[in-house]
This record gives structure tokens, sequence and C-alpha cells, in this order.
């Protein structure tokens, strides 16, 4: 399964990062291969879309993404999560604070895309 995948939409691009049911001694991993994905790009120019449906995590990986999140705040245009439920809810609300960029949480999938070609 393809984990990064670049969605065209409108002639926009979205750069989807399917982390849905991802194995904990993945997660990771797949964090490098985004991070060095996404630091290719121009600066402010990434619409971001992130599926945490199902995502399994060790806490500590929690604060690893936060202090990566950070490292990549510059990259991004915009970004939008599908799958945010329970404590992944609760932990949104401690780390939103270092996000730097205009976030959205959504129920669906189409409705993210949608708030994302329009950022």
């Amino acid at each position: 399964m393809k984990r990064i995948t670049i969605l065209e939409v409108e002639s926009k691009k979205i750069v989807f990062f399917d982390l849905s049911f991802c194995p904990a001694e993945e997660f990771k991993d797949l964090i490098e291969k985004f991070f060095e994905f996404v630091r290719k790009h121009e600066k402010k120019s990434v619409r971001l879309l992130i599926d945490l449906t199902g995502l399994n995590y060790i806490p500590t990986d929690v604060m690893y993404i936060n202090d990566r999140m950070k490292q990549v705040n510059e990259f991004l245009k915009c970004q939008a999560y599908i799958g945010m439920d329970g404590l992944k809810k609760v932990l949104w609300h401690i780390f939103k604070k270092n996000v730097t960029v205009e976030t959205k949480i959504f129920d669906k999938n189409e409705c993210a895309i949608n708030w994302l070609i329009s950022c």
C-alpha cells in the first residue's frame, strides 16, 4: 500500500498521507519518509491531507510527530485531517499550538479535499 500519494483535483495538487490502520511499528519510518517528501517542495506550497483512521501508535510517537511537524510547517500551505477521533482529537488540541498553517478536521474525505482545493 502506497502511503504518500499526490491527488490532482481541479488542477491543484494535494499530498495525501495515508496513515489509516498503520501498525505502530511502521509509524516512525513512515513519518520520516513523509518529511523527506514534503521538504522537496517549495515553501508554503503543500496542500496536505492526512488520514488517521484506525491509526495505531505508541504514545511516545506523539511527541516525535509533534517535533517533526514543527520542521515542515514552512512547506505547508494548508492541511486537513480525517479519521481524527477519541484520543487523537484530545492530543490535537494539545499540539495545535505548534501549527502555523490553516488546519481543519473533517469527517469525510470529499469535504476535506474540497476545502483543500479552495485554500
